[in-house]
């Protein structure tokens, strides 16, 4: 009979279960566990329609390896740019994720006092690409101003679409009715409708959205450019950038550009101390995405691995030490190679042109020298940004 412990009150315990002893773990499978847990990594993406996806997707397919317990790359879903870094600060398990260029600064922000080290916690491996706004509305809207006082959709709280978005607007001095969580299958019928006035989006152009717009819809992309008055505290910001009629045959005229802004998108890590366990399966990886940096520019991979520069900096962000390490031992150098353009200053001013010719029709004036060569220049800066390697 089992034994019970009654209390003064007349309550009794229940009897105590006898445990059942454990068996004895093999040592062979110990072993795998070890071998496989020292060889993993886990990156943060974003939900399924994000470019981060993508790029997580491509680097899960080239990198991870089961044979012989080699790297494996643990994609997780996510909740966005913002959501990234708090996870990388926070999740145990998390060793990385992608995020945008401006998120340290938005961290500063929100909490000087919990976040004033960031910049030490938080590094990036490398910038993977540049994440172009974008702004989709009626054909009958031309022009950021007349959106004021109407519905504009900033997909999720607290995405980078809705970051980005809302200080653009709020630099801009253009009071909108912000709206959010309208799906990207939704956006067509919503746009089309007027049920809202335009629907933004931060994405690596181009953005997987492109592909739910028809040619016989009435939209297109906004500029975003010197035409708006305010326009230099964007470019305090963010740099200029360019979307073409190729990136988005339905959304824009064939041959047609339009300008707007962009940031980068960065592969973010916490800064582990050299020496430890955590550092060390970082190095492992690094040294495995450099290497194999070319697998990703072929095949069917996103086509803007082609433009990658591992060397590229990103201002106010400090490299991982084990990516500074490897740029070092292989004397990376960024060439000036980017679409084909190189670095021939006039074939990039060609490429310009037709922004600045509809820059010209905006102001209903011509440009003065100045204004070109400024525009121009900038342009240029951004242009080698985007840089591939050499050296290798």
């Amino acid at each position: 009979m089992a034994l019970t412990i009654c209390g003064v009150v007349g309550t009794c315990a229940a009897p105590v279960a006898a445990q059942t002893p454990q068996p004895p773990i093999n040592p062979a499978i110990q072993a795998d566990k070890e071998k496989a847990n020292g060889n993993t990594v886990a990156i943060l993406s974003s939900s399924g329609s994000s470019i981060y996806t993508t790029f997580v997707e491509d680097i899960f397919k080239v990198l991870d390896d089961r044979k012989d317990n080699g790297l494996r790359v643990l994609p997780i879903m996510s909740r966005g740019a913002v959501y990234n870094v708090f996870d990388i600060l926070n999740l145990q398990g998390v060793d990385m994720g992608l995020t945008e260029s401006i998120m340290l600064d938005h961290y500063e922000t929100l909490d000087q006092g919990k976040y004033k080290n960031i910049r030490q916690r938080i590094q990036y491996v490398a910038k993977l690409a540049n994440t172009e706004f974008h702004i989709i509305a009626k054909k009958e809207i031309t022009d950021l101003r007349q959106l004021a006082g109407k519905k504009v959709d900033f997909y999720v709280k607290e995405s980078g679409t809705a970051l980005v978005g809302q200080d653009l607007f709020k630099l801009l001095n253009i009071p909108v009715e912000p709206v959010f969580s309208f799906a990207d299958n939704e956006l067509r019928d919503r746009l089309n409708s007027g049920e809202i006035a335009a629907s933004a989006r931060a994405s690596t152009a181009p953005g997987p959205f492109q592909k739910i717009f028809k040619p016989e819809d009435s939209l297109h992309l906004l500029a975003i450019d010197s035409s708006l008055p305010g326009y230099e505290k964007i470019r305090a910001k963010y740099f200029p950038a360019v979307l073409t009629s190729e990136q988005y045959p339905n959304l824009l005229p064939p041959g047609e550009t339009v300008a707007t802004i962009a940031n980068a998108t960065v592969l973010a890590v916490y800064a582990w101390p050299e020496g430890s366990e955590r550092y060390r399966r970082l190095d492992n990886f690094v040294k495995k995405f450099f290497d194999s940096i070319d697998k990703f520019q072929t095949g069917s991979y996103h086509p803007r691995w082609k433009e990658i520069n591992l060397a590229a900096e990103v201002p106010g962000w400090t490299r991982f030490k084990a990516a500074q390490a490897w740029l070092d031992a292989h004397k990376v150098k960024g060439a000036a190679d980017a679409g084909g353009l190189g670095g021939d200053t006039a074939a990039i001013r060609a490429a310009f042109e037709q922004f600045l010719n509809k820059q010209a029709k905006a102001k209903g004036r011509a440009l003065s020298s100045a204004e070109r060569d400024e525009l121009a220049a900038s342009f240029e800066e951004w242009w080698k940004s985007k840089t591939t390697v050499t050296g290798r």
